[in-house]
C-alpha cells in the first residue's frame, strides 16, 4: 500500500469506517468508476457483501452511484463530504466529554467510592448547554429559575423549539424570575411564535432589587448555574438535596416580593 493510501486508510478508520468499507473506498479512489462485479474482483470481497458495503458508504455520503443506460457504477463522492463525518465525530466527542462526569460519578457511586447524595457535573460550550437544558426535563415537582437569556440565544432556534415542545409535552410546572437583560434577549432571540407556555409563570424583578447576571435552574435535587462571558460558555450542576431545598426556599421568598 502506498504511503498516501496508508494515511487515507488511517484517516477513514478514525472517522469510524470499517476496514472493508475503506478497502472498497480505496479501490474506487485508485480505479475510478467501477461496477459491483469489478469491485468484488479487485478487493476479493464477495459481491453480496459489496452491495451492503456500497449502500453503507452511500448513506455516509462518501460514495455515490453513477447510472448509465447499460450499467450502474460507483465512485467516490466529493471529498468535501468527508467533512460531514468529521463534524459528526466532533459532536460525538463533545457528547462523550459532556457525559463523562455524570458517568464517572455513577460508576463511583455504584462501586461505593463516592457518596450518592452529592455530585457536581461541569459542562462547556453550546453542546454542554443543550445537555443541561435537556437534563432539566427530568423535573418531577416544579422547576424554579432565574432567567438571564432565552435558550435560543445560546443553543439555537431548532434545539430551543424541540426543547420547548418536549417541556410542554411533559407538562412540567415552572416559575421563573427575570430582569432587564432577559427582556432584551427575548426581543433579539425570541422563540418561534408557535411556542406557548401553558404551565409556566414568570415575574419581572427590578435589577435594583436583584441583579440577575447569569442563569440559575432549580429542580428536584439539582441547582444548575450557567454563564456566558466573552464567548466562553460553561455551566455546572450541583446534585444535593439540602442545597436544592435551600435554593427553593430563597426563590419562594423572593417570588412573594414580586406578587404585586
Amino acid at each position: 500500500m502506498l504511503k498516501s493510501s496508508e494515511s487515507i486508510f488511517t484517516f477513514l478508520q478514525d472517522l469510524g469506517l470499517a476496514d472493508l468499507e475503506i478497502k472498497v473506498y480505496l479501490s474506487l479512489l485508485e480505479k475510478g468508476e467501477l461496477t459491483t462485479l469489478q469491485i468484488a474482483k479487485i478487493t476479493d470481497i464477495p459481491r453480496t457483501t459489496i452491495y451492503r458495503i456500497l449502500e453503507d458508504l452511500k448513506q455516509k455520503g462518501v460514495v455515490e452511484e453513477v447510472v448509465s443506460q447499460h450499467q450502474t457504477k460507483s465512485r467516490i463522492a466529493n471529498p468535501e463530504r468527508l467533512q460531514i463525518l468529521v463534524k459528526n465525530k466532533e459532536n460525538q466527542i463533545k457528547r462523550l466529554e459532556n457525559n463523562f462526569a455524570e458517568i464517572k460519578n455513577t460508576i463511583l457511586q455504584q462501586t461505593g467510592k463516592v457518596s450518592a447524595s452529592t455530585k457536581a457535573l461541569y459542562y462547556r460550550g453550546q453542546e454542554g448547554m443543550k445537555q443541561m437544558l435537556w437534563n432539566l426535563l427530568r423535573t418531577k415537582d416544579e422547576f424554579r429559575g432565574y432567567s438571564y437569556c432565552t435558550p435560543v440565544e445560546t443553543t439555537g432556534l431548532q434545539f430551543s423549539f424541540d426543547w420547548a415542545n418536549e417541556f410542554n409535552e411533559r407538562k412540567i410546572n415552572a416559575r421563573d424570575l427575570y430582569s432587564d437583560h432577559y427582556q432584551t434577549s427575548s426581543q433579539n432571540h425570541p422563540y418561534p411564535a408557535a411556542v406557548s407556555w401553558p404551565s409556566w409563570k414568570s415575574r419581572y424583578i427590578s435589577p435594583a432589587l436583584l441583579n440577575i447576571d447569569h442563569q440559575i435552574d432549580i429542580y428536584n435535587n439539582v441547582v444548575a448555574f450557567y454563564d456566558w462571558h466573552d464567548g466562553e460558555i460553561f455551566g455546572v450542576e450541583i446534585y444535593n438535596e439540602k442545597v436544592a431545598n435551600l435554593q427553593k426556599q430563597i426563590f419562594d421568598l423572593i417570588w412573594k416580593t414580586t406578587e404585586k
